[in-house]
Parts: C-alpha cells; sequence; structure tokens
C-alpha cells in the first residue's frame, strides 16, 4: 500500500516525534519540501496532533517517510475513525 489521499497510516517519523504512534488519515498532498521531499496533510479523530511550531489541533503534515500505511482492519474502531476524519 502507498501513501497517498484516504489511507489510514501510522506516524513512525518527525521534526520532534511528538507524533510518533499516532494513527491519521492522509488528506491531500501539500507539495514538496527541499529537505523531506513529498508533504501530506493529515487529520485525526480521536487524538491530537502537534505541528513542529507548537500548534495543536485535527491537522497536521508530515513528510511521506514519516507516515507507513496500514489496513484499516488493524485500527480499533476504523469505520468511525474514517466517518470523523471526513
Amino acid at each position: 500500500m502507498r501513501v497517498e489521499a484516504g489511507v489510514i497510516c501510522k506516524v513512525v517519523g518527525g521534526v520532534d516525534g511528538l507524533n510518533i504512534g499516532k494513527i491519521v488519515r492522509v488528506a491531500s498532498l501539500q507539495g514538496e519540501h527541499s529537505k523531506y521531499g513529498r508533504i501530506w496533510r493529515c487529520t485525526t479523530a480521536g487524538e491530537q496532533l502537534i505541528t513542529e511550531y507548537g500548534a495543536v489541533g485535527i491537522a497536521a503534515d508530515f513528510a511521506q517517510d514519516w507516515l507507513m500505511p496500514i489496513d484499516p482492519p488493524a485500527v480499533p474502531n476504523a469505520k468511525e475513525m474514517e466517518k470523523k476524519a471526513a
């Protein structure tokens, strides 16, 4: 499975590591970063995400290498999470 809009992912990296282990839904491609490559905007329903600037919310941007696609059935209440994240 590859990272693309709509895919459920586990965060496996980041600038500060504060979001590692969180489950997110990829929303949209934001563009290319000169150091980190492809950047994706992701959302979450049940957890708070922290941006590299310290903002807290339900959406944040992640480099593609920081996202590991997972099968939705492996996530507890995946269908509910997808509805909330949409």
